[in-house]
């Protein structure tokens, strides 16, 4: 229908013509590039794909006019390049297999608004079958801006408006009946129909999971539906629902799933993201523009406090003097966590302490699913014979059988059970000794990616440690030396008096 309109109503061809010759004129950059694609089916040839839709669309670059595929950084073509065919199945114009589910991760100015007006206007645009779309946001603010980047969007190019208009929460394009309809997470809102498409505009800013059920429910009603999500970092990284629908997506076969380790904008200035890291707090900063997961509220490890900890060339070889007191921690999981034990050194002299050996233990990589306790037990015993322990603390949940065991074989064993006061005690000392510099680490890759999941949360007249929950466990190792530090710690004491 849109190509008989084109060809066929003289008028529509005046309009056109009328509106091609005002965005040259307000935008001389790009006129060229406009006019010199045919004016003869020009839906046809300006969707024939994605990639020459973003060919011919101007986009607002910080004030000024651009084509938009002329300034796309790497990360957004890679991007693109993984979902483009799912967006043209959609249109009718491809009918191989590919992924239709995206989860983009990007810092904040990482134009995640008009990449999805992109998307959006082109399965509208290219489709000649009525199509229904939804965007939802995390705001009735956020769904604004969404709408407010598809108006830009069909403002600067004329001959998209000639097709596409936006109402105050929908977009509908005239010539096909096509339809976007942009919803806010924190409304009551419904959608009618099952979508072609669906997109989800700051998942980790939605306060309810209502609606991100409901959505995802609903696309699997389609074979060929497309559902992509963009999203900053989130807060609630090991414990909450976005977290895991985080994720899932990110371990499913069938997502294509892409994060952004930080800013990596091209049109992101180093002076401003400068000033943005000294005026805000560190965790925000840290979720905003590093595009790292936090854990709720509470304060967290310094990374600096934990990279000065870093003073050890590796872990404790024989050529190398022990401090003369050793002792181990036993964070134990078998079949959901990972298992971990730690052994550290006290130096009496210098009050410190120092990493001597890391394990862990992920129960994937059993054929059964789970962690052999016997293994466990068996690298306890051997570094006691190396070290020979003062004795392994231990968390009671679920190691008594293996406390049993270490016991019957002469090493002492010292429950640790996570009341209320050890918690307080664990989570202070965890913030002691780092702030004030007196452990010494190794640089061990694992240990060090649980201490920065680690989170000390005010409770009642206590504190707790929240700990991240990921596919390398649940911070087993950073609880393992919490748990060491503590005993570690009353030792010095003791040795005092």
């Amino acid at each position: 229908m849109a190509e008989m309109l084109l060809d066929n109503d003289v008028g529509v061809h005046r309009v056109m013509r009328m509106l091609a010759t005002k965005v040259r004129r307000r935008f001389a950059p790009v006129g060229e590039a406009i006019e010199a694609l045919p004016g003869e089916s020009l839906i046809e040839k300006r969707c024939a794909t994605p990639t020459t839709f973003r060919q011919s669309v101007v986009i607002d670059c910080d004030g000024h006019s651009r084509i938009a595929d002329e300034i796309l950084d790497p990360w957004q073509r890679e991007d693109f390049a993984a979902l483009d065919p799912a967006w043209m199945r959609i249109a009718g114009k491809y009918e191989g297999d590919c992924k239709a589910r995206g989860y983009l991760e990007r810092p904040r100015g990482h134009s995640k608004t008009t990449d999805i007006a992109l998307m959006a206007a082109y399965a509208l645009l290219a489709s000649d079958r009525k199509i229904n779309g939804i965007a939802a946001a995390a705001s009735k603010e956020q769904a604004q801006e969404l709408r407010n980047g598809i108006d830009t969007l069909i403002r600067l190019n004329g001959w998209i408006s000639g097709f596409l208009s936006v109402n105050k929460f929908e977009v509908i394009n005239r010539a096909t009946g096509s339809t976007l309809k942009i919803l806010a997470s924190d409304e009551k809102t419904t959608f009618g129909k099952t979508p072609d498409f669906a997109i989800v505009d700051e998942l980790t800013h939605w306060k309810k999971k209502k609606l991100w059920s409901t959505l995802f429910s609903s696309v699997a009603k389609r074979n060929k539906c497309v559902l992509v999500v963009i999203a900053n970092a989130g807060d609630d990284m090991g414990w909450g629902w976005h977290w895991n629908v985080r994720e899932a997506c990110r371990t499913d076969e069938a997502w294509y799933f892409h994060k952004l380790d930080g800013p990596e904008a091209s049109w992101l200035s180093k002076a401003n993201l400068d000033e943005q890291r000294r005026i805000m707090d560190a965790a925000d900063f840290k979720r905003v523009w590093l595009n790292q997961w936090q854990t709720g509220s509470g304060e967290g490890l310094s990374p600096e406090d934990i990279h000065a900890a870093i003073t050890l060339p590796g872990p404790w070889r024989h050529e190398h003097m022990p401090p003369i007191d050793c002792l181990g921690a036993l964070d134990i999981g078998v079949k959901h966590d990972h298992a971990a034990f730690v052994v550290v050194g006290i130096d009496h002299v210098e009050r410190r302490v120092k990493l001597m050996a890391a394990h862990r233990w992920n129960p994937r990589d059993y054929d059964s699913g789970r962690v052999p306790l016997k293994e466990v037990e068996a690298t306890i015993l051997a570094e006691h014979e190396r070290f020979n322990l003062l004795g392994v603390a231990y968390d009671p949940h679920q190691c008594e059988r293996t406390a049993d065991e270490l016991a019957e074989h002469g090493l002492p064993t010292y429950a640790n059970p996570f009341t209320p006061k050890s918690l307080t005690q664990m989570a202070k000392l965890l913030l002691d000794y780092f702030s004030n510099r007196r452990i010494d680490l190794y640089d061990e890759t694992s240990l060090l990616h649980d201490l920065h999941g680690l989170n000390i949360v005010k409770r009642g007249m206590g504190y707790t440690i929240k700990a991240a929950k990921d596919d390398q466990g649940h911070c087993d190792l950073g609880i393992a030396l919490a748990i060491a530090l503590r005993w570690a710690d009353g030792t010095l004491q003791a040795g005092e008096n």
